[in-house]
């Protein structure tokens, strides 16, 4: 009888787990199934739409870094003319000189979008025989300028700043104001791109310093008695690129600073700073200050540092390719082997031969505009009146 229970309970547990084995397989497997493909797909899709995305961020990088000169004008004519005509449902004071200042940035932009790109291509195909480590820094940097980041990253300011600009109200909400709140957005927007080339070629250069100095391009004997062509390129878009951003940076300073009215009161009553302004105002100085007074001139003591070590490099090449020729005593002299020693070592001089004080000048002058606009809102007297 005992022997009968266990076989029927026995039974009965072989059902259960008939039944638990059915219900795995109809339900939890398909449903696991859908799941798994429905996350698939989702993965699919965004890598397809990022494929696409990336695709198109590319042909529009390429567009603007290679598309005529004379085009950009006429578009930039054309939105000249629009302006003057939203105009004229209503304008206010100084509307046409905030237009004038917009697109001459833009044409600053968009002259160092294109230089650079003709550098840069013309430095990798000249370099890539003769020195395959500088050939792949150029190459990096090539594929770094047209990839989707540089489209993304300037979004965020772009959006804060102007945000900023229409919380101030300095501009009436009118059909000319909101056509110059987009004309400065996406007059931003450019220059952030601008600025974005300019960190990356600093991370190419950077990268060639680590390059060892016996894989350095020389052409003999012209690399002797001259700098090499190449890093004359690389100077030359320095000086170019460096006094394009700093009008530019002095540019929106001047937007800035002729934007605010000269009623704003800074200080209250009780003698004290007027909190009931917007912070955006306070955000606006701070931006102005940190970014273009401050971190602008950091930033090209940076990249001027590093073109400086890349020289001291190919002078250390060079001193070293002179020293392999004495010793096979392809000198006629020991005089002459010195001459070159010399003039080797003056190539850190020659890279940047002369002092650039546009930067200084452009500095000095956002700086005192901002000291100036200032001390006439708190109402001390400074000499200039804005």
């Amino acid at each position: 009888m005992r022997d009968m229970k266990e076989y029927k309970g026995g039974g009965e547990m072989k059902n259960l787990l008939r039944i638990m084995l059915a219900f795995w397989n109809t339900k939890i497997i398909p449903s696991t199934g859908r799941v798994l493909a429905t996350a698939d797909t989702r993965k699919n899709f965004l890598l397809k739409l990022y494929s696409r995305l990336n695709a198109c961020g590319r042909k529009l990088l390429f567009t603007m870094y290679t598309v005529k000169f004379r085009y950009i004008v006429l578009v930039y004519l054309i939105n000249f003319l629009a302006g003057r005509v939203l105009a004229l449902q209503g304008d206010f004071p100084g509307s046409a000189v905030h237009q004038i200042n917009l697109t001459i940035i833009c044409f600053i932009v968009f002259y160092i979008f294109q230089y650079e790109h003709k550098v840069i291509d013309s430095l990798y195909h000249t370099l890539a025989y003769a020195s395959p480590d500088i050939s792949v820094c150029l190459d990096r940097l090539g594929n770094a300028k047209l990839a989707l980041p540089n489209l993304l990253l300037p979004v965020p300011p772009v959006i804060f700043s102007t945000k900023i600009s229409m919380d101030m109200a300095f501009v009436p909400k009118s059909p000319v104001g909101y056509y110059l709140y987009f004309f400065y957005a996406a007059t931003l927007y450019i220059s952030l791109v601008g600025y974005c080339l300019m960190l990356l070629a600093t991370k190419a250069v950077y990268e060639m310093t680590k390059v060892e100095c016996r894989k350095l391009p020389f052409s003999y004997p012209n690399d002797l008695l001259e700098i090499p062509d190449w890093l004359k390129s690389l100077a030359n878009l320095y000086h170019k690129a460096q006094i394009s951003f700093f009008t530019i940076g002095m540019i929106f300073t001047v937007e800035f600073i002729f934007l605010i009215p000269d009623n704003i009161e800074v200080i209250d009553i009780d003698g004290g700073l007027n909190t009931a302004l917007p912070l955006s105002f306070w955000y606006a100085w701070a931006i102005i200050f940190t970014f273009i007074i401050i971190a602008f001139p950091i930033f090209w003591a940076v990249w001027k540092r590093l073109l400086t070590q890349l020289t001291l490099n190919f002078n250390q090449r060079t001193v070293t390719k002179l020293m392999a020729l004495n010793n096979r005593k392809d000198l006629t002299s020991v005089w002459s082997y010195y001459q070159l020693i010399n003039h080797a070592a003056r190539f850190e001089k020659k890279i940047f031969p002369k002092h650039n004080v546009y930067p200084l000048i452009t500095t000095t002058i956002s700086f005192i505009l901002n000291l100036s606009k200032m001390l006439d809102l708190l109402q001390i007297p400074f000499g200039i009146s804005l």
